[in-house]
């Protein structure tokens, strides 16, 4: 027994000196070509860091490099499909030892990604087929998860978790779609899985800034299956949505709370949105709806709904259930009086007398001329 406490405080001792002496032993450069080439070999493409890099073991595990990009598919429109100014992360080290994951810091200052679809419909974002395969030749399916959600990471807890001033773009070369996200500014703070974990950010698409908020009181029994409160906020000019309820992930999402949605003109949200609405009259303003949601799977319902549309009100719910052979759609609504007059075009002006001709075999009922455009007052 003498012996084997020994052996074990040997080997101790030579891991605590391999992790202070390692790392000055073997040049940084050294771990940067081998962390280049991991890339490469995992999705066949280069990758490179051309400004600083810097790797340390204490007392974190932490790791900088500067001037980041990660190359393109092959034909691609740009020629980098990442780029960004600076990547930060450090990671507690004895907590990683004991299977936890304490992250300290993980930021991303100005990523640039550049999203595309080519010609025949291939994705830049794949890289070929990287799921495992039995000997079917189909993908292995993922172990099933445990009670306590099967995540494995019970043990991880975010610091500083930021990306900063990101953009990202798309384009399909089938279709000439284009689009572009830029100003995305998030932070996630999430002390441990136990503790309410809270995404807060911005970003900016059609020039129009766009506030987002995630909040969640427990994460962790979230991945459990079991219900936490929820709080999400999307937040423009042209809309604002909001719901909070609660939540649960056990195999197929569980939700119930409150939804409001409230746009200050449908005329200028379908414009934002590139859909502009060239309908006649004054009508398509204001759009208010208020209400109950429950998610079960595949099935969804609104209850308590409360709408309005301009100066028409309404009230009622809906629900869709396509767990069956067939979805079915119920629903009933309830409106108020209807003034139909803002959606109708405006009236012309008043056409310019002429001289009617003589009515032929007498005059219409009500003294007037069958030529007269009058309709009957009836």
């Amino acid at each position: 027994m003498k012996k084997l406490f020994i052996a074990l405080g040997v080997i101790f001792v030579l891991l605590v000196l391999a992790v202070f002496i390692v790392p000055f032993l073997i040049p940084v450069e050294t771990y940067k070509t081998e962390i280049l080439a991991q890339v490469k070999q995992a999705t066949g493409r280069e990758a490179r860091i051309d400004g600083d890099f810097k790797l340390s073991i204490l007392p974190s595990v932490k790791f900088v490099a500067g001037k980041v990009s990660f190359a393109n598919a092959p034909g691609g429109k740009a020629a980098q499909m990442v780029t960004l100014d600076r990547l930060t992360v450090k990671v507690a080290l004895f907590p990683l030892i004991g299977g936890n994951i304490e992250i300290d810091a993980f930021v991303l200052q100005k990523p640039v990604i550049n999203l595309e679809v080519d010609a025949s419909g291939k994705p830049n974002w794949q890289f070929g087929a990287t799921a495992k395969k039995g000997d079917s030749g189909a993908p292995e399916k993922s172990a099933p998860s445990s009670e306590s959600g099967g995540s494995g990471l019970e043990g991880l807890k975010l610091g500083d978790v930021r990306l900063v001033d990101g953009l990202v773009s798309y384009r399909d070369a089938r279709s000439g779609e284009a689009q572009r996200i830029s100003g995305i500014n998030l932070t996630v703070s999430l002390p441990s899985l136990d503790s309410p974990m809270k995404a807060d950010g911005s970003l900016v698409w059609n020039k129009e800034k766009i506030a987002l908020l995630l909040g969640l009181s427990n994460p962790n029994a979230f991945l459990a299956g079991k219900k936490t409160d929820i709080n999400t906020r999307i937040e423009a000019a042209p809309v604002k949505f909001t719901f909070k309820g609660s939540a649960a992930q056990a195999g197929k999402i569980k939700a119930d709370g409150d939804l409001d949605l409230d746009v200050p003109s449908i005329r200028k949200l379908a414009s934002w949105v590139g859909a502009k609405l060239d309908a006649p009259g004054s009508g398509y303003g204001p759009l208010k709806i208020a209400g109950k949601v429950d998610v079960n799977g595949n099935r969804y319902a609104f209850r308590d709904a409360k709408l309005s549309v301009d100066a028409i009100t309404g009230a009622g719910e809906v629900a869709f259930d396509g767990g069956g052979r067939k979805p079915v759609i119920t629903g009933k609504l309830t409106l108020g009086m209807l003034d139909v007059n803002p959606y109708l075009p405006p009236e012309g002006k008043a056409a310019t007398p002429q001289a009617t001709p003589k009515p032929v075999g007498g005059t219409a009922r009500g003294g007037k001329s069958p030529g007269a455009s009058d309709w009957s007052d009836d």
